[in-house]
C-alpha cells in the first residue's frame, strides 16, 4: 500500500509541475488572470542596455527591492531577471570606477511587467547622460546627467 501511495504522490507532483509550467508559460498579456499570474511566476520584465561612446563591458547593474538585492547586469551582460515586485524598485548603475548612480521606479502592483531601457551616453570625459524608461502601466521616462569632477 505504501508503494502505491508513494508512486501516486510522485506522479501527482510530476503532473502538477508539468501543468504549472504549461499553464504559466511566459507571455505579457495582463488582461487575463492567467496572464497576470504568468507575469509574477516568470518575471517577464525585460531590460535593454545601450551604451554610447564607451564599452558596454564597463557597466554593472544591481536591482534592489526592500532588503534584498540581485545583480542583473555584469560586465554589460544580463545575468539575472528583474523581479516582479510592487513598490520601490531601485536600479544601481555602476560604470567601471567612474561613477555610480541610482534610478527608482515605483510599481503600483506586481500583476504587470515592464520593458526597461537604460541608455548611457558618454558626452565627453566629464559628462555622462542616462536615459531611463519603463514602459508599462506606470510608464516613466527619466533623464539624468552625471558630471564628473
Amino acid at each position: 500500500m505504501k508503494k502505491y501511495l508513494l508512486g501516486f504522490g510522485i506522479l501527482s507532483i510530476f503532473v502538477l509541475y508539468s501543468s504549472i509550467s504549461y499553464i504559466a508559460k511566459p507571455y505579457r498579456n495582463t488582461d487575463t488572470i492567467l496572464g497576470r499570474i504568468s507575469n509574477i511566476v516568470n518575471e517577464n520584465n525585460s531590460l535593454n542596455l545601450i551604451c554610447v561612446n564607451f564599452p558596454k563591458t564597463e557597466v554593472n547593474i544591481l536591482w534592489e527591492y526592500e532588503f534584498s538585492s540581485r545583480k542583473i547586469v555584469k560586465n554589460g551582460n544580463k545575468i539575472s531577471s528583474i523581479g516582479n515586485k510592487y513598490g520601490k524598485n531601485k536600479f544601481i548603475i555602476k560604470v567601471g570606477n567612474i561613477f555610480e548612480e541610482s534610478l527608482l521606479h515605483y510599481k503600483s502592483n506586481n500583476w504587470h511587467s515592464y520593458d526597461y531601457e537604460i541608455k548611457i551616453s558618454k558626452v565627453n570625459s566629464n559628462l555622462y547622460r542616462i536615459n531611463f524608461s519603463a514602459k508599462g502601466p506606470n510608464s516613466i521616462n527619466e533623464k539624468i546627467e552625471v558630471v564628473l569632477n
